[in-house]
């Protein structure tokens, strides 16, 4: 997971909602020509990084259920997610953001 985490490093960024989810919405209107089928770690560095390369700036959030044990990851601003339905979050307590 390192490797994935260094994809979004740099200086932080603007965080305006309105800027941040134009950004992801464009991102996912070219996700269906993109060469990959990610889960939802590859999903979220390449939008992590798609923001970043815009000079904005988002929260990588970690999460985990108990029973089942599952992991997922998301990209979110605020209370703003912007790759994921909310209601399967709902799910997940988050661990870790960054």
């Amino acid at each position: 997971m390192t490797s994935y985490l260094a994809l979004v490093d740099g200086p932080g960024g603007d965080r305006t909602p309105t800027h941040v989810a134009e950004a992801a919405r464009a991102f996912w209107r070219m996700a269906p020509w993109l060469p990959i089928e990610g889960e939802c770690l590859v999903r979220s560095a390449l939008l992590m990084r798609f923001l970043n390369e815009r000079g904005l700036e988002a929260d990588w959030v970690f999460g985990v259920r108990l029973w089942p044990f599952m992991a997922h990851c998301w990209v979110q601003l605020d209370d703003l997610c912007l790759n994921d339905d909310v209601e399967r979050l709902a799910a997940y307590t988050p661990i870790y953001r960054r």
